[in-house]
C-alpha cells in the first residue's frame, strides 16, 4: 500500500510542479481545463491583474502539491518522502506568492 501511496503521492507532486512551470512559460488554464498560450508582445500593456484563467492554473497547481502533501504525511518516514514533501511545500509558496504580488498590484 505504502507503494502505491508513494508512486500516487510523486504523480500529484508532477503535475503540480508541471502546472506551475506552465504558467512560469505563459500558459493558462480555461474553466473547461483547456491549456492556452500567450506571448505578450513588446507593446503588450502590463497586466495590472490575474485572469480567471491563470488563476486556474495556479489553484490547479496548489491543489496537486497539497494533496502530494497530505499523501506524503500518511507514508513511512524516509529520507525520499521527506524531500518529496520538501519540494511540494516549495512550490506551494511559491504559487501562494505568485497569487499574493498580483493581489497587492491592483
Amino acid at each position: 500500500l505504502d507503494n502505491v501511496q508513494t508512486v500516487h503521492a510523486s504523480i500529484k507532486l508532477r503535475f503540480g510542479s508541471l502546472l506551475l512551470e506552465m504558467y512560469l512559460l505563459g500558459f493558462t488554464l480555461d474553466p473547461d481545463n483547456n491549456l492556452h498560450h500567450h506571448v505578450p508582445s513588446g507593446s503588450d500593456v502590463p497586466v495590472q491583474q490575474l485572469s480567471e484563467d491563470q488563476k486556474q492554473i495556479l489553484h490547479k497547481a496548489f491543489a496537486k502539491l497539497e494533496t502530494s502533501t497530505i499523501l506524503h504525511k500518511k507514508l513511512q518516514f524516509s529520507s525520499d518522502v521527506l524531500i518529496s514533501q520538501a519540494d511540494a511545500y516549495s512550490r506551494m509558496g511559491t504559487v501562494k506568492s505568485l497569487l499574493h504580488e498580483w493581489a497587492l498590484s491592483v
